[in-house]
């Protein structure tokens, strides 16, 4: 017969109760976006999560009594656990599918699979209450995965492993995802379920996925702070805050060509179009060398470990076939082109302060022979012209 440690159960699941709470409290901004889909998906794992933790604390409370009655509560409780592994794992799946691209009709049909998947579980474990066939609870209380319970676990291994490949398959078509918490969900959710199926007696599970969920919003909130939401690089304030420059030597700034005249002509619509395929083109180069920031406006930096500013020139020429390439799939009345200005820094003597102003210098002088070979898409002499026209 295995020992229970109740207070050690309780005292557990009360640590994860009070993450749960803390956490819940200092992410106000993201629980106000509870219409979104993908947070949705958090709140109801969260809501399993909080429910588990008294069924968790009722079922080890009464492991050492007796009864017909006690065992089927105990039986209701292993299965709602059962349960809920399904569910959260499809929720984590949801999540992760309506975070990454957006609330699309065509994601809600696929969700109906993996609900279908979570249904049809879920129907087993019922029939499982009057048929035993997946698990057990005999006369003392102790809890027996029978060979075909196993397929549970395969069932939620396989959700996890498939929002690896989906996570790593989205980076590798759209670029690194900063702050996305698929490591902080995971790693705490698969050491606390393991240890609980191979050690009787211990109540990790429930804790553990509190940490997991509490890992998601602390990102998330992390996200609100320092991604930019049109283009989906990380922003100045995380620059300046988090320092990043420092591991790295080379930068570049990289500033949109005709960005007021495509925001004034065509709309701020299509202006965030374009900075968000902008965004793009600079994240696809810029996760092979370093990192990128939406500065401010229409200018981004370009960060290298590559600090030779030959080196940085080729970054540049990569860039243009880059982003003439995306071009090519699109049908836009006008081009998309960008003025640059690029140096390499020695990160431990230099201030972010003193490589700015030589980015700028660079950049406006680079911009200059842009629009001396463009004189007809230069606003200011178009503006003065049409005040030297209107004086005369």
């Amino acid at each position: 017969m295995y020992s229970v440690n109740v207070p050690a159960v309780i005292i557990a699941n009360a640590i994860g109760i009070a993450i749960l709470f803390v956490v819940r409290f200092c992410t106000n901004a993201i629980v106000e976006n509870y219409r979104d889909k993908d947070i949705r998906m958090v709140q109801v794992a969260t809501a399993f999560d909080v429910v588990g933790f008294f069924v968790d604390m009722l079922m080890y409370s009464l492991s050492t009594s007796r009864g017909e009655i006690v065992r089927m509560i105990i039986l209701l409780c292993r299965t709602f656990a059962s349960v809920s592994n399904i569910w959260v794992s499809v929720m984590w799946i949801g999540f992760l599918r309506y975070h990454l691209y957006g609330e699309k009709k065509e994601i809600d049909s696929q969700m109906k699979f993996f609900y279908g998947i979570a249904g049809a579980v879920t129907a087993l474990l019922t029939l499982n209450l009057f048929i035993p066939f997946l698990f057990t609870v005999d006369e003392e209380n102790v809890y027996t995965r029978l060979i075909p319970g196993y397929g549970l676990v395969f069932i939620v291994a396989a959700l996890m492993i498939y929002s690896i490949i989906y996570y790593y398959d989205y980076r590798k078509t759209e670029g690194f995802v900063r702050f996305f918490p698929i490591g902080v969900f995971l790693i705490p959710s698969a050491i606390g379920y393991t240890l609980q199926m191979f050690i009787y007696g211990i109540s990790l599970g429930w804790a553990s996925l509190a940490i997991s969920l509490s890992g998601i919003m602390i990102s998330l909130q992390s996200e609100i702070s320092y991604v930019d939401n049109v283009t989906g690089l990380v922003n100045r304030s995380f620059l300046l805050n988090t320092k990043p420059y420092k591991r790295v030597s080379g930068v570049i700034m990289l500033d949109i060509d005709r960005f007021k005249y495509i925001n004034s002509t065509f709309g701020h619509k299509e202006g965030d179009v374009v900075l968000r395929d902008f965004g793009k083109v600079v994240q696809r180069i810029a996760q092979r060398y370093g990192f990128a920031v939406r500065y401010t406006g229409d200018e981004f930096l370009l960060f290298s470990r590559l600090g030779k500013e030959k080196l940085l020139e080729q970054i540049v020429m990569e860039l243009r076939k880059e982003l003439e390439h995306s071009e090519m799939d699109t049908e836009r009345q006008y081009e998309i082109s960008f003025s640059y200005g690029l140096k390499g820094y020695d990160p431990d003597s230099e201030s972010f302060e003193d490589i700015e102003k030589v980015l700028e210098y660079r950049l406006n002088k680079n911009k200059a022979l842009f629009y001396e070979k463009h004189p007809e898409l230069d606003r200011r002499r178009i503006r003065e012209n049409k005040e030297k026209d209107g004086s005369e």
